[in-house]
């Protein structure tokens, strides 16, 4: 219904409020509290039905959607990009599947993008640096008739399980630059979370920014926020690092990332205050006015 309503042109975004979540669904079975693919399904029927060639499902729940990946993995139509808790293999749902390594198969590789973050609590700024050298970047190469967001809200902060430190603000900034792709055709479906007040606020913010009912917090005024940490966090650019070494083969906008970054950050800093106005004003370059 969502699909439909945005494609035609009924509906300029949608919000699906659906439970039990999916992105861990399987083709074969049902995994992680998880029926149905519900994310999966939705792609496949903009696919087969509205004949799509470029659809992005954007991941941003603090578990790895393994069901996604699974399904997508030698497709060259869905690009799937996850930003997610790893800690080198140990969260769930545990396998090496979940790491940056994994690129895709056959004509899918280069599609399936994993952003695993380890040895820390990541929040606003860490997730404004994946957003700003991975995801727009390669989103905006991609060029995506439709965008697809996986929501679980398990990174926001004061969820007992993901302990991680995402804002409304955060979830915010996301949705209105992800809105800036496809049109403005964002079809966001909600994923985990162990918090009501947590998922209910953050919630809140996306819609609210899909809508245009409020002004989201611009990337400057998030990353100069006092919620957040003053810096991003080392680990979290090595995991940009990473990433960006092992996709730069298949999208040209990360050709020499590795390098801008390493001089960005000397190697065992943190980032300073200058880098994160960089990484602000290059996310600013790439908003929905």
């Amino acid at each position: 219904m969502c699909v439909d309503a945005v494609l035609t042109g009924k509906s300029a975004n949608a919000f699906a409020v659906v439970r039990p979540p999916g992105h861990h669904a399987t083709v074969d079975e049902p995994y992680g509290f998880c029926l149905f693919n519900n994310v999966a399904v939705a792609a496949q029927y903009a696919i087969d039905k509205h004949k799509l060639q470029r659809v992005l499902i954007l991941d941003w729940d603090v578990h790895h959607g393994n069901g996604i990946q699974q399904a997508f993995y030698e497709d060259p139509r869905i690009l799937y990009v996850s930003l997610h808790r790893y800690d080198n293999g140990t969260f769930f749902p545990i396998h090496s599947d979940s790491d940056y390594h994994n690129v895709g198969k056959k004509a899918g590789v280069g599609f399936n993008i994993n952003i695993p973050w380890s040895n820390a609590q990541m929040g606003d700024r860490e997730y404004m640096a994946a957003f700003a050298k991975i995801v727009m970047p390669i989103a905006y190469e991609f060029a995506p008739e439709l965008v697809f967001v996986s929501a679980g809200f398990d990174a926001a902060m004061g969820d007992p399980l993901g302990r991680y430190l995402l804002t409304p603000s955060g979830y915010s900034c996301m949705t209105h630059l992800l809105s800036g792709l496809a049109n403005g055709k964002v079809v966001i479906a909600l994923e985990g979370g162990y918090n009501l007040k947590s998922i209910s606020n953050s919630a809140e913010a996306c819609v609210r920014s899909l809508l245009g009912n409020a002004t989201p917090k611009s990337p400057i005024d998030i990353m100069s926020s006092p919620k957040n940490a003053k810096t991003i966090r080392s680990a979290a650019w090595k995991t940009i690092r990473d990433v960006a070494g092992e996709q730069e083969k298949y999208w040209k906008c990360l050709s020499g990332l590795q390098k801008i970054i390493a001089e960005m950050r000397p190697p065992g800093a943190q980032s300073d205050l200058n880098t994160t106005d960089q990484l602000a004003a290059d996310l600013e370059s790439l908003s929905v006015s």
